[in-house]
């Protein structure tokens, strides 16, 4: 197997690697759970440095490397290899983030569809584009325009340096 990282395109005439993170492992406590605390508590051991690379170290484990020490442990460099590690931590730290929104689902439903159109129903690409763009203005209006902006700019904020500046709004 060949490990590399994810192709991305040309931006500002170089070619630039583009990750996605789209998700990660985490734990979240109910707000109506029994018992919060015990809920809190075993999330922050499952995840602490020790136990989750002992969990990463089995070669059925649960979950790739996320945190540092996961690169520098000796058992899982036996699992996933150097360069899986070295390709994975590079991308980590090249990686946009997931896009967190509200109605994220919505957006991407308007999109596919908008792709689907494009692709099958012989629409025009600029065609099928502006309606993308004209649901999603209607997507953002219902959330509340301001309130997407606004997280939408924490989401900017969260994107490596070499790609910030190809953003708009």
């Amino acid at each position: 197997m060949l490990v590399v990282q994810t192709p991305g395109g040309t931006l500002g005439g170089k070619e630039q690697s583009i990750s996605y993170f789209n998700w990660g492992w985490s734990y979240v406590v109910g707000k109506n759970s029994r018992c919060p605390e015990l809920a809190s508590l075993f999330g922050f051991f499952a995840t602490n440095g020790v136990i989750s690379s002992r969990a990463i170290a089995e070669a059925k484990g649960f979950f790739d490397p996320f945190r540092k020490e996961h690169f520098q442990y000796e058992p899982i460099k036996d699992v996933y290899g150097e360069n899986f590690l070295t390709t994975l931590k590079t991308s980590l730290n090249e990686a946009i983030p997931d896009f967190y929104l509200k109605a994220q689902g919505q957006y991407f439903s308007a999109l596919r569809q908008g792709i689907h159109a494009a692709n099958f129903q012989s629409i025009e690409s600029e065609a099928a584009l502006k309606a993308v763009s004209e649901k999603w203005d209607s997507i953002s209006s219902a959330q509340g325009f301001q309130n997407q902006k606004k997280q939408w700019q924490r989401l900017q904020n969260r994107y490596p340096s070499h790609l910030k500046r190809h953003l708009k709004g």
